[in-house]
């Protein structure tokens, strides 16, 4: 039988999707194209609902290129805020 595990990186500190992307001038579109996904995904992640670990890092990569190209420091899996789904 195959359990589902959900994990949520809800903390205090934990940076948003949103603010991260919103500070870099990028719309849901253009990072989903630098991330190689669709927008919707995008979007979800943003509205608080479970994305795939694959997703996740693909968007935090595409983030983390844009950050660089600004010379601004690369943010860590664990420092955004993410509702992960996935097989246990």
């Amino acid at each position: 039988m195959r359990a589902l595990l959900v994990l949520e990186a809800q903390r205090e500190n934990a940076i948003k999707l949103r603010l991260v992307r919103g500070r870099l001038g990028l719309t849901q579109e253009e990072l989903g194209k630098l991330a190689g996904l669709h927008y919707n995904i995008i979007s979800r992640c943003e509205r608080g609902m479970a994305i795939n670990a694959k997703s996740a890092w693909a968007i935090l990569d595409a983030l983390n290129a844009e950050r660089a190209k600004r010379d601004l420091p690369a943010l860590e899996f664990e420092q955004m805020t993410w509702k992960i789904q996935g097989e246990k």
